[in-house]
Parts: C-alpha cells; sequence; structure tokens
C-alpha cells in the first residue's frame, strides 16, 4: 500500500518497520503465557511509539497531536498485524484519545496530553451482558447528584482495563435501553470506591476485564463532551476502531500467507516440495486473493473516513475481513499439516488474534446486516419506473 501513502506516512511505516524487526522479533511458538494479571507501567515498546509519534496519529494539532490521519494509522495497523504486536493501541489512541479530543472542558485536555506522551493508556467501558453488539444498547445508570454523577452498572469485554489508568465509562445519563439519546462518557479512575473487577486472558494473550460499577461518584469535570450526547461520538469512534482492526487483521494474513508459501517451499512429500503440487498452487492463490480483497476494502475503508459513506465502507471491511480471516487461517493450519495444530509455530497465535479480531465490534454477520441496512437506507425511496420493461401478455388457455 505504500504508494497510497504520502511522503511523511511511507518514512513513519518504513522507520517502525525496522523498528519491529529488530526489536519485536515474532514469538518462538505460538504458547501464550498465562500469569497474574497486575497494572504495570507502559512497555518499553510503547514508549517508542510514543517517540515515533504514533500516538499522535488520531488527534489534530489543536488538541496537541499530530494529525487525524486515518490512513496512517491504516498502515500502522498493518504493521502490527504483521509483528503481533500485541500493545492498546486501538482502545487508547484510536478510540480513546479521540474521544477526549472532542471535550475541552473538565479533566480531558490534561488526561488527552498524558496519553499522547506516553504515560497514561485507555480503556473504553462500554459492552454489558445485554449488549450483544448493539452498542446502544447501555443499562448503566448514572444517576446526577451533588454537582457530580454516581454510576451503577456492569461492563464486559473491557480491553486493556487491568493496565490502563484511567477507563472511559459509557452510562445513560437519560432515557431507556437501545435509546441514542441519554448516552454520556465518563472518566473514571480504576481506585475509586464502588469498583469491582474480574481480569483474564483472551485466547491470543491479550487482557480483558469484567467490570461491576456499585455507586462509583464522580464529579463534574469528569464528563467527556456534552450530556446526553455521546452517542455518535462512540459510533464514530467505533468506526475507526474497527477500520483499524481491519488493517492489523490484513497485516497479520499477510504474515501467514508468507509463512504458508515458505513452508511450501520447503516441506517435501514423495520426494518433492509440496508446493510444486498444483492443488496447494491453487489453495495459496486462493489465500492471496482473498487477502488482496480484504486488504483493498479495508484501505477503501480508512480512506474514506471523513465521508458519507464511512460507516458502510467499514461493515463491508470488517465483513470482508472476517471471512477471509477464517479461510486464510484454516488453510494454513491445513497446509502446514499436523505441525499447524501445535504451538510449536508461531502461527497458532496469528490464528488467535485473527479470531479475536473477528468477533471485536462486531462479526462477519453482523457487519453484513449492517452493510445491507445501510445500503438500503440509502437508495431512493421510490424506484424510477421503466418504460421499456416488459409488459404482462394476456395469452388464451386451452382448457
Amino acid at each position: 500500500m505504500s504508494e497510497y501513502l504520502n511522503e511523511d506516512q511511507r518514512q513513519l511505516v518504513d522507520a517502525l518497520a525496522r523498528y519491529l524487526e529488530r526489536e519485536h522479533p515474532l514469538p518462538e511458538s505460538g504458547i501464550v503465557e498465562v500469569d497474574a494479571i497486575h497494572p504495570v507501567a507502559a512497555s518499553a515498546h510503547w514508549a517508542a511509539f510514543a517517540h515515533f509519534g504514533l500516538l499522535a496519529l488520531s488527534v489534530n494539532e489543536e488538541h496537541g497531536g499530530i494529525a487525524d490521519d486515518p490512513v496512517g494509522v491504516h498502515a500502522v495497523m498493518e504493521q502490527f498485524g504483521r509483528h503481533l504486536v500485541n500493545e492498546p493501541f486501538v482502545p487508547s489512541i484510536v478510540q480513546g484519545a479521540s474521544l477526549l479530543a472532542s471535550s475541552s472542558s473538565g479533566e480531558a485536555p490534561a488526561l488527552l496530553q498524558h496519553v499522547l506522551e506516553g504515560t497514561a493508556q485507555l480503556a473504553i467501558a462500554q459492552s454489558e451482558p445485554q449488549t450483544d453488539y448493539n452498542a446502544r444498547n447501555i443499562a448503566t445508570r448514572a444517576t446526577s447528584k451533588a454537582g457530580g454523577w454516581v454510576i451503577d452498572g456492569h461492563k464486559v469485554f473491557v480491553s486493556n482495563a487491568a493496565q490502563a489508568q484511567a477507563w472511559l465509562v459509557v452510562a445513560r445519563t437519560r432515557g431507556s435501553a437501545t435509546d441514542e439519546d441519554g448516552l454520556s462518557i465518563f472518566i473514571v479512575s480504576p481506585q475509586s470506591t464502588g469498583i469491582r473487577t474480574r481480569d483474564y486472558f483472551n485466547i491470543d494473550g491479550s487482557s480483558s476485564s469484567e467490570i461491576w460499577l456499585d455507586g462509583v461518584s464522580v464529579s463534574g469535570t469528569q464528563l467527556v463532551g456534552a450530556e446526553h450526547q455521546a452517542w455518535q461520538l462512540l459510533e464514530r469512534s467505533s468506526a475507526r476502531a474497527n477500520a483499524a482492526l481491519c488493517a492489523e487483521a490484513v497485516g497479520a494474513m499477510s504474515a501467514v500467507l508468507d509463512a504458508t508459501v515458505e513452508y511450501a517451499k520447503e516441506r517435501k512429500q514423495f520426494g518433492v516440495f509440496i508446493g510444486s503440487f498444483q492443488a496447494i498452487q491453487h489453495r495459496l492463490v486462493d489465500m492471496y486473493v482473498l487477502l488482496e480483497k480484504s486488504r483493498s476494502l479495508s484501505l477503501r475503508a480508512s480512506m474514506l473516513a471523513e465521508s458519507e459513506g464511512f460507516a458502510a465502507a467499514v461493515s463491508a471491511a470488517k465483513a470482508m475481513c472476517c471471512q477471509a480471516s477464517r479461510q486464510i487461517s484454516q488453510s494454513a493450519i491445513q497446509l502446514h499439516g499436523g505441525i499447524g495444530m501445535t504451538d510449536e509455530l508461531a502461527l497458532g497465535k496469528f490464528v488467535k488474534r485473527l479470531l479475536v479480531i473477528s468477533h471485536t465490534l462486531g462479526d462477519e454477520h453482523f457487519h453484513l446486516q449492517r452493510l445491507v441496512q445501510l445500503t438500503r437506507a440509502r437508495l431512493p425511496s421510490t424506484a424510477p419506473s421503466n418504460r421499456n420493461a416488459a409488459q404482462p401478455v394476456e395469452c388464451e388457455t386451452t382448457p
């Protein structure tokens, strides 16, 4: 995709690729090391990303960033996917920083600067047990009280919550569940009174948390943006996050395909390399076609980030990436033979990461349905008449 990047973007991606090749080698096996989850300081990689300016790619200069650059984010996420970078770039930067940049008052601007400098990370607490992929289905309630709010609710699948210094909690300040109106975002400290968490690892080794908020008090300065009006911000940030996840999936699928091609060149069966078999070549070509379809739709989505058709483009890309990642992963495992089912290869980690991406912020079926809905909404209400259409002909029938 280098031909679509400007000179600054190309230099940034080239520098990042060299850094990851040198400092972030692929794991020697697909085994996920499971240990207790503890709050930790930002990693050395996170500090390096801040030095590169990656943490400022989703925020304009007026808010302290470099530029709101979806194509630059896309290129960065492709590199992250190819190198299995397991850092909270999407929740902290693509979603969190852009949400904080929408608020010019309260604690948001100061917290945003810490995020851009790499000294703070964020988690987005939006999903709930009943939410599924309907992001409007929020039952967590924030009740106004003495110049602030008291939050009660239950959040699930909160990525990076155990490591984040601040959570952006979505709560309903008026209306009922599934209403677009009445949603608000609050900055909540993980150390606040009334919070209980259950931390766990996902199958790809990333961490998530389940959070219970019982009478958690927040001040008026912890509100992000306008009260009751958070839905459009959330919808936009979720679409940006999905576009970034699609780019990461493309990078991961590229690595899977490359590894499979190399294996086909090295593995012998019946005294010859399996890559010489026509059936294997056909399978590799099918994998390549799926990858390029995903790459094209994902890049198109990122390039349309400021256009009216962005939401539909994102759903088309996510549905394609979900389908392609499943088929490419299955083909890669099959072509590797028995070793593809073991933890001896890093292939397993790519497959697990792709599986997690496919079920984050909407799976294939959800985005196919959403694409149909968005496409129908843009069609004219009445189809134009076709005067040249064939007219029914009355025929006599023989009894």
